[in-house]
Order: C-alpha cells, then sequence, then structure tokens
C-alpha cells in the first residue's frame, strides 16, 4: 500500500516501524522504557490511540510549541534538533526576509504595522508546526528504535534497558538549551531588533526635526509648546526666545515596536547667520549616540 502523507505526517496503516507481534503489554512497557516515567501519562495515552487507530494523528504539543529546540534537546534527539536549526531556522529567516522587503516594498513608509502582523503570523505558523506534530514525531522515533532493538534482543529486560539508553530524558541537555534560547532571545532584542527598527526610527526622528523647524521659521518666536504625534511617537514641540530663536524637540514616548533607546532624546534647532544668510543649525542629544552631534539620521 503507498504512503500517503499530509505535511511531515505519514499515514499509512499500521504506521511506519510498527510491530504486530507484540502484545499490548509489551508495547506499553517498551514504550514507557523509552519515553520515561515523566510525563509518561500522556504520551502513553497518545501512543496507545496512534496504535488503535493504526495511524498517526496531530495534536497540540505545548512545549513544543513554546520552546522546540529545548524539548528536543531534552528528549536527547540531538540530530534532529540540528536538523531544525540548521535548516528550520535557514528556512525561517529567509521568508521572514523575503516578506519584510515584499511588504517594505509595496507599502513604503506606512509597511510597518504590517510587517509586524506578518512576522507574528509567520512565527505562529512555524512554531505551530512543531506542536501539532511533536507527539506523532516522538512516537515515530519510539516505533523505530523499539524495532531496531527487538530485532537485535530477545530478552525484554535487555531490550528496556536498550531503550533507556536510548531514549529517556536529560535534564542536562534541556538546561543548556534554555540558556541557549535566552542567549538567542536576548541577542535578538539587542542586536536584531534595533537594526530592523532603525529605519523607521531614523524617519520619525527626521520627521521630528523638520516638525522642529516648520516652527522655528514662523517669524514670532513667542514662546509655545506643543505636542504632535509623529508616527505613532509622542514629540514635544518647545519654542524659546532668546539671543537666538531656539526650538526643542522631545522624544517623549514611542511604541513598543520602535527601539525604545530614543525615548527620553532630544533635538535643538536654531537659525544662524552665515554671511548674511540664516541657516539651520541642528544638534542632536540622543540617548543611544555621543551628545551634541549634528541631526544625521539615516
Amino acid at each position: 500500500m503507498p504512503i500517503k502523507r499530509f505535511l511531515f505526517l505519514e499515514l499509512d496503516s499500521p504506521p511506519p516501524f510498527y510491530i504486530q507481534r507484540l502484545s499490548k503489554a509489551e508495547r506499553r512497557a517498551y514504550d514507557l522504557a523509552f519515553i520515561s516515567e515523566r510525563s509518561a501519562a500522556r504520551y502513553l495515552k497518545v501512543f496507545e490511540r496512534f496504535d488503535e487507530q493504526q495511524r498517526m494523528g496531530v495534536s497540540w504539543h505545548w512545549a513544543a510549541w513554546v520552546m522546540t529546540l529545548p524539548w528536543l534537546w531534552y528528549r536527547r534527539r540531538y540530530l534532529d534538533a540540528l536538523v531544525y536549526v540548521m535548516v528550520g531556522w535557514s528556512f525561517f529567516q529567509l521568508v521572514l526576509v523575503l516578506g519584510w522587503v515584499l511588504i517594505g516594498f509595496l507599502f513604503g513608509e506606512s509597511a510597518l504595522i504590517l510587517q509586524l502582523v506578518f512576522s507574528a503570523l509567520w512565527i505562529f505558523l512555524f512554531s505551530a508546526v512543531p506542536a501539532l506534530f511533536a507527539d506523532a514525531y516522538l512516537y515515530r522515533v519510539a516505533r523505530r528504535e523499539i524495532a531496531d532493538v527487538v530485532a537485535e534482543q530477545s530478552d525484554p529486560d535487555q531490550i528496556k534497558a536498550q531503550l533507556r539508553r536510548l531514549g529517556s530524558t536529560s535534564n542536562i541537555a534541556l538546561i543548556g538549551a534554555l540558556v541557549l534560547y535566552a542567549a538567542a532571545l536576548v541577542g535578538f532584542r539587542e542586536q536584531v531588533w534595533p537594526m530592523v527598527v532603525s529605519p523607521w526610527q531614523n524617519e520619525m526622528l527626521l520627521q521630528a526635526s523638520e516638525a522642529g523647524a516648520d516652527l522655528l521659521m514662523q517669524t514670532d518666536c513667542s514662546p509655545e509648546q506643543r505636542q504632535v504625534t509623529l508616527m505613532d511617537s509622542s514629540v514635544t514641540l518647545i519654542r524659546t526666545p532668546g539671543d537666538e530663536c531656539l526650538v526643542e524637540a522631545r522624544v517623549d514616548q514611542v511604541p513598543f515596536y520602535f527601539n525604545r533607546a530614543i525615548e527620553g532624546s532630544l533635538i535643538k534647532l536654531t537659525l544662524v547667520d552665515r554671511g548674511g544668510f540664516e541657516q539651520l543649525s541642528c544638534r542632536s542629544l540622543l540617548k543611544h549616540e555621543p551628545a551634541n552631534t549634528r541631526c544625521e539620521f539615516g
């Protein structure tokens, strides 16, 4: 009978590596040896359902959804974890980058919200695939390992001992994966995300300086303060008279999807005499850059 497939799920009957001659008690004992006591009740129930249906199915696995790589390491599926990182994450990043570029090309400056929605949907979809197929994956691995060991060994105790070595769980591997997982999240937040949002951050700062310049160019330099919203960010414009008319654009609040390091930054704009011509002078006191730098965004 040809094997039918649904995504990564084989729907042939009986399932792959299923040994018909094993009794239900033997199969349960071998499954328990491979799975280990932790979470055994859940996995045994799922495995028995697949056995009764004589085919694998989909079900939701919270650990595989939230932390796929740590779950694979915890289950000691190191080679599969390597494939997941090398192939899965490469595919994930490729689609994410292509999506951002295409949306940015099609929608221009108004693309950020759409890009964030696309990213959220793609992250959910990418993480949902392991969550839906994790039980079927572990079931298939267990059936393969049991079939191999039963073909080599005849003593039930030796079979169970070898299955414990091949399966079971590893708390040390779980801790290592969680550390790696946390480091990757921190690295993304601190290194990758600022680079992703920098074009919109620079555009917002440029718009703030332009709004300040418009206020400065008004003939009357009387004191004035106004609140403006630029690209979902709150900016306060303050005009103060003196020897030179001065306008300060202060970034009061930025949305969560911007690099919040610019929150509290200040842009100062004045008009200076350059040989009979007035020229705009702009200094930025941005929190993430050296003080008193020229206004150069981009």
